[in-house]
């Protein structure tokens, strides 16, 4: 995912890992500014599936919207995510 969004965005490209919450869980963020636009930024938020595989939630600003509504969504999947499925 991040080396597609590295692909894709025609600008200055970020991506890093974030911080572990004490679970099995993957998180990630990926940033782009592109030239004259807004920046973009996704967060991916990953959980292992009880029966194999994984749960791949992602949220992205848009243009009406600012990181910290990402910020904000993101938290409140995690939040249902983790205890659903643990």
């Amino acid at each position: 995912m991040t080396g597609l969004n590295a692909m894709e965005c025609k600008g200055a490209f970020m991506s890093g890992s974030l911080p572990s919450d004490g679970t099995r869980a993957v998180r990630v963020t990926t940033t782009c500014q592109p030239p004259g636009q807004p920046l973009s930024t996704s967060y991916y938020f990953g959980v292992p599936r009880p029966k194999g595989g994984l749960y791949l939630f992602t949220t992205t600003t848009t243009r009406d919207g600012g990181r910290e509504d990402a910020e904000r969504a993101d938290d409140g999947i995690r939040e249902a995510t983790l205890r659903t499925v643990n």
